[in-house]
């Protein structure tokens, strides 16, 4: 029964994930699923250790079925979440979620607690609603960056077609024309060459001004 809501609680969240359409919330809930499976992996790791027998090596074949299973999904789960998302929410997701699944599991199944009574319960509690506030904190600064309209593409940044460099700024003492990283007019005879205007690495030629000129 814990293996079947372990799965059923993984497989809702990566359909969540799967149905949303900002790539930090998408994250977070990966990660989520992620912190989960690690967390159930560990509560049967824990049956197992404690009843291995080397004469019955295979006792417990099915646990470890699951274990295998849980830490290969969490592995695959939580390096998804990273994705488009950043480090930080999905990280704090993991590390939050995992130990939370594992003492839920602890305390409602296996009859343990925290120490010091209820001094010790109101502790975790709080900690874990701070915990839980820093991953709200996270997410909602990752989803204010990747709001439309933040990012350097589009025509407001640069040029009117895909790929086009925007078209160069003058600054003072400096000819239209001229290469937006370069400190002044690259050629002084009203002769100047700028950017390529296509996709890739900027081409730049270095003209002698008398050259141009025709002069000596």
């Amino acid at each position: 029964m814990l293996a079947a809501g372990a799965f059923g609680a993984v497989a809702l969240l990566f359909l969540a994930a799967h149905g949303a359409h900002r790539p930090v919330l998408r994250g977070v809930l990966l990660a989520a699923a992620a912190g989960v499976s690690f967390g159930i992996a560990s509560v049967f790791t824990k049956t197992v250790a404690e009843d291995w027998a080397w004469t019955t090596p295979l006792r417990h074949w099915p646990a470890l079925v699951v274990v295998g299973v849980l830490a290969v999904l969490g592995l695959l789960l939580s390096q998804a979440a990273y994705r488009g998302s950043g480090l930080a929410a999905p990280l704090a997701t993991v590390t939050v979620v995992n130990p939370v699944a594992a003492s839920a599991v602890g305390i409602a199944l296996f009859g343990e607690g925290f120490r010091h009574g209820a001094l010790g319960a109101a502790l975790a509690v709080v900690c874990g609603a701070v915990a839980a506030g820093g991953i709200v904190l996270l997410t909602r600064e990752r989803l204010g960056g990747d709001r439309p309209g933040r990012t350097g593409g589009g025509p407001a940044a640069g040029g009117g077609r895909s790929g086009t460099p925007a078209a160069p700024v003058r600054g003072p003492g400096r000819k239209a024309g001229s290469h937006a990283d370069a400190p002044g007019p690259e050629v002084g005879e009203r002769v100047d060459v700028g950017a390529e205007a296509r996709a890739g690495a900027d081409l730049e030629v270095q003209v002698r001004s008398g050259a141009v000129a025709g002069g000596s």
